[in-house]
């Protein structure tokens, strides 16, 4: 399967739960890809990528651009989605 990690930005809080994720992801033989929509057209890794699974780590910051971004690769691509990280929490 392939799982596409997806952040609004890197700045100083740390993702360290995506590299857990991905690190358990690759144990058991999947791929795992990164995307940050600060620097990358989300549209365009998808179309690259086609992932199965496309995993949002979401904070207050971006969180509105984040689903804006789902509904449109959703109207144009099949994938499963899932919301983790402090946005999910609160």
């Amino acid at each position: 399967m392939k799982i596409l990690f997806a952040i609004h930005q890197l700045d100083y809080a740390d993702h360290i739960a995506i590299s857990y994720l991905s690190a358990i992801a690759k144990e058991l033989k999947h791929s795992t890809y990164f995307c940050v929509f600060e620097h990358q057209d989300f549209l365009e890794e998808i179309e690259k990528i086609r992932p199965e699974v496309i995993a949002y780590s979401a904070n207050l910051m971006g969180f509105g651009e984040m689903v804006e971004k789902n509904r449109a690769a959703k109207a144009e691509y099949e994938f499963g989605s899932i919301l983790g990280g402090p946005q999910a929490t609160f």
